[in-house]
């Protein structure tokens, strides 16, 4: 298993994404840290320039360069990759094989952001239009108001040596344990015992419409005690308002109706029948029931 990281640092401009990074590259041995603004340093510097796609390749090749050569910490740092279609350009372009992603989103209020111009000497009017950008489905979000720079890059390093805190309910713990562009996958163990219950996992995740598809599994001997309900019930509203999903769907074989009772106690809605749609393991095609959630559930 890989012990390489990249660890990407995102957020508005002025949000501290430059002297975050480069204060958590320090904390670590054997790393080494890129700041997306080294890789266009052009006058005049334009937006509307059609070259400026091109810097992407320099970050891709300057990270490719440093997990190539062994260093174990990779910190990059950049606004461009705020949006999930440039960041999955960069990252696909990386040669580097068999490293792990982890993405941090800084957020801030518009107070402090204001401040943050002042402090940085920029009488320029603050455009908030960043700051009002969601972050990219599973990045890890750091609200840095009322923080110094230590206590910033003590939270993040905290999540990349030991992962996120655990969400916690009565009798479980449920905790993260990987993600990427396009997958998320959660563990649920009982908090008493730390005993493996069973996983969960959001796929298939389309960030322009901020919708995923959900799958889960509980161990057989821990079927039947309403554990998956349980963490469904948590895990959803987590997912919806707090990472910002609007839409989650999950389906069961017409045949198993007991994961359907599972989805409904959880709070998710059916939306009907899909005919002859998989196939179960008998090879025989089969009936699927759909199922979703939405933000405008909770309201």
């Amino acid at each position: 298993m890989t012990h390489q990281k990249l660890i990407i640092i995102t957020g508005s401009p002025c949000v501290g994404k430059t002297t975050v990074a480069d204060s958590l590259f320090e904390t670590y041995e054997n790393s080494a840290h890129f700041d997306g603004d080294w890789a266009w340093r052009v006058n005049p510097f334009s937006i509307a320039d059609p070259r400026l796609r091109n810097g992407d390749k320099t970050m891709s090749f300057a990270l490719s360069n440093y997990l190539n050569s062994n260093f174990d910490y990779v910190v990059f740092s950049s606004i461009v990759v705020l949006g999930s279609q440039i960041r999955e350009a960069i990252l696909n372009d990386i040669t580097a094989k068999d490293y792990t992603v982890i993405p941090f989103t800084l957020k801030c209020s518009k107070e402090t952001l204001v401040q943050r111009h002042m402090n940085r000497g920029d009488n320029g009017e603050v455009d908030f239009q960043w700051l009002r950008q969601s972050p990219v489905l599973g990045d890890y979000v750091i609200d840095t108001d009322n923080k110094t720079v230590a206590e910033i890059v003590a939270e993040i390093k905290s999540i990349i040596d030991t992962g996120a805190k655990p969400i916690e309910t009565d009798r479980l713990l449920i905790k993260r344990v990987a993600s990427s562009s396009n997958r998320q996958e959660w563990e649920i163990s009982e908090k008493n015992t730390g005993i493996f219950v069973g996983k969960v996992a959001f796929f298939d995740i389309d960030d322009k419409l901020r919708s995923c598809t959900l799958g889960y599994h509980t161990e057989e001997k821990h079927r039947n005690k309403g554990f998956m309900t349980e963490t469904l019930s948590c895990l959803l509203r987590f997912m919806i308002l707090e990472t910002g999903f609007n839409r989650i769907s999950a389906g069961h074989q017409a045949d198993n109706p007991a994961s359907g009772r599972v989805m409904a106690k959880a709070g998710m809605k059916c939306e009907g029948t899909l005919r002859q749609d998989f196939m179960n393991k008998n090879g025989i095609m089969v009936d699927s029931i759909q199922y979703s959630m939405i933000r405008q559930d909770f309201v």
